[in-house]
């Protein structure tokens, strides 16, 4: 339960609604957002301001990216790299983080479950914890090697070149 006063200065008593969020010690202050007739507050700690904070900044990194295409267009200015900037922000920097933060935040639901911080998780949901954190962490481990490693160069088998040269041959009969 959370006492905190509202804009009328009147004095209200609601819950987290959370049952699993570390427990708040008595007489803390903390901040709370609270929507009029909500039998619910939430707590704004930390980690859902940073969260907020880096969607906002994802937004702007995307409107400016828009927008410096648009003014290229008018200008009939080459667009072409705004496509591979965005796939290459995808595909180097969103999967990757995507995946390591995914990593590191079912790592922390184990670590927390077995120094006693949070002992009210389900034996099935920490299976499945320590089950993703196994394989995500070897895909991860496959996708920086696919994007990074070294490059197979596959040798040409005399198939194809025996096809090709039939191929060529074809062509010049029919000319």
């Amino acid at each position: 339960m959370v006492e905190f006063k509202n804009e009328h200065n009147q004095l209200l008593k609601k819950s987290t609604g959370y049952g699993t969020s570390h427990p708040i010690e008595i007489g803390k202050k903390i901040d709370v957002t609270y929507k009029e007739g909500s039998e619910y507050v939430r707590v704004m700690n930390f980690g859902e301001m940073k969260l907020m904070g880096s969607i906002v900044l994802f937004f702007f990194f995307v409107a400016a990216i828009g927008i410096v295409a648009i003014v290229l267009y008018v200008f009939d200015k080459d667009i072409s790299f705004v496509g591979v900037l965005a796939f290459g922000f995808v595909i180097y920097v969103v999967f990757p983080l995507g995946m390591l933060s995914l990593l590191l935040i079912l790592s922390k639901v184990i670590l927390d479950y077995f120094s006693g911080i949070k002992d009210d998780i389900s034996i099935f949901a920490l299976g499945m914890c320590i089950f993703f954190v196994i394989t995500i962490f070897f895909i991860l481990i496959g996708y920086v090697n696919m994007l990074f490693g070294k490059k197979f160069n596959f040798k040409k088998n005399n198939d194809s070149s025996r096809i090709q040269k039939i191929l060529k041959i074809n062509k010049n009969i029919r000319k």
